[in-house]
């Protein structure tokens, strides 16, 4: 009887381990199919711009949009010889946003009366995710503009400036080429506070305008910190079924 007895008990410790070891392995196959659905997939007609970088202007899809704030028109005069002209900037909760629906898109357009413009540029952007392109302009902006920017850049270090360059500048002339197509620049930010919209060509004026609210943006777990939670809870497993041996 004491054999058999030791016999079962024995069974008995080798069933725990292969139970707590079952549940470990699961628990690690769990967090590695976490971990693959969360690698990020390159969005669908996005154009990525890192700070410090700079892309050709690509049409994007147009921001399908919910106004939250708009600058209204706002006009602008410096330089010499003089450059005047006016500058609107919207914030739109965006259903076509690469990053996911709602997620902020911030547009901009400006028309040149005298002088010329060789860049506008928004700030600050830095602390989110940018995607930037143009488009044909739709209400409420002017639906005439064409002139189109030859590059889009992001400052270096916190990527603070998203601008947009035309070469040549943009000139009056009475039809549509002295009017900016949509500006846009699409973000991973839900809230935006005050910003700034900078003219430039020679001379320069700063605006009023909006900018993504830094860190505010939704933050996806990376990997690694998701693999280290799983592991912490194995082995708090591990160490419950090691305090129940010792208590028996």
């Amino acid at each position: 009887m004491g054999c058999r007895s030791e016999g079962s008990k024995g069974v008995s410790e080798i069933m725990k381990r292969f139970l707590v070891l079952r549940a470990v392995v699961t628990l690690g196959l769990v967090v590695a199919v976490g971990v693959g659905l969360m690698v990020p997939v390159a969005p669908v007609q996005a154009i990525p711009l890192a700070p410090g970088g700079s892309v050709g202007a690509a049409a994007v899809p147009n921001p399908v949009p919910i106004i939250l704030a708009d600058t209204g028109l706002e006009a602008f005069s410096f330089g010499s010889p003089l450059a005047t002209g006016i500058v609107r900037e919207i914030v739109v909760a965006d259903s076509s946003n690469p990053f996911g629906a709602g997620k902020l898109s911030f547009v901009y357009q400006f028309r040149v009366v005298t002088g010329d413009v060789a860049r506008l540029s928004g700030s600050s952007y830095a602390g989110v995710l940018t995607d930037v392109g143009i488009n044909i302009p739709m209400a409420p902006f002017f639906t005439s503009g064409t002139a189109m920017p030859s590059t889009i850049d992001r400052s270096a270090g916190l990527g603070d400036v998203v601008g947009f360059n035309f070469i040549p500048p943009v000139t009056p002339d009475g039809g549509s080429s002295d009017t900016s197509f949509e500006l846009i620049i699409r973000t991973d930010a839900f809230t935006f506070v005050a910003g700034s919209i900078g003219v430039i060509d020679g001379g320069s004026e700063t605006l009023s305008g909006f900018a993504p609210t830094p860190g505010h943006a939704f933050q996806t777990p990376e990997p690694a910190s998701i693999v280290l939670l799983g592991l912490g809870a194995a082995g708090i497993c591990a160490y419950g079924w090691k305090r129940r041996k010792v208590t028996a």
